[in-house]
């Protein structure tokens, strides 16, 4: 990887970064899929696209974004947190509710 395509990735990153804290979730995305070409597999980028999946109520996708990402990401507190989150709401989605559970 150059210099340029790495300082072009780390832009990509912080913008898709800033338009998921702002709420524009196609603008993540489209960040997302551009630092894709750049890095496919970067584990920051792969947790960025969980967060995003968990926004558009994906959780499935989420939950498979998230797994590739926590084995470079799990001594972050945060991104453990975020996972967690995930999991509880697609127990929520795909368990709970179909089986009329209450908690």
């Amino acid at each position: 990887m150059t210099q340029q395509s790495e300082r072009d990735l780390r832009n990509l990153l912080s913008q898709a970064q800033k338009a998921l804290a702002a709420g524009r979730l196609p603008e993540a995305e489209e960040q997302l899929a551009r630092a894709g070409k750049i890095a496919p597999k970067l584990p920051y980028r792969l947790y960025l696209l969980g967060l995003l999946r968990h926004q558009q109520r994906r959780h499935g996708d989420a939950l498979t974004h998230f797994r590739e990402a926590m084995p470079h990401l799990q001594s972050d507190p945060i991104a453990l947190f975020n996972y967690a989150t995930v999991l509880v709401c697609r127990f929520r989605t795909e368990v709970q509710r179909p089986c009329g559970m209450r908690f």
